[in-house]
């Protein structure tokens, strides 16, 4: 599997530039936390779900701006 794979599927790297991604971001409402919330798309005023937030960029990973 190529490293652009693995990316997708790891909680602590960022899909998009493969950076450290520590914490979560939800893309939609800007919500961060420290640990994954499954039940974030329920509360949401957008609808969003919870992403790898980018260390570099602070961004949620598909809106990450590194790239």
């Amino acid at each position: 599997m190529d490293q652009s794979n693995i990316n997708k599927f790891s909680g602590h790297l960022c899909s998009k530039c493969g950076g450290a991604a520590p914490g979560w971001k939800c893309p939609a409402c800007g919500t961060v936390m420290a640990t994954f919330d499954s039940s974030h798309t329920l509360t949401c005023p957008k609808k969003g779900r919870m992403e790898a937030q980018c260390a570099k960029c602070s961004q949620a990973e598909s809106i990450c701006t590194c790239v």
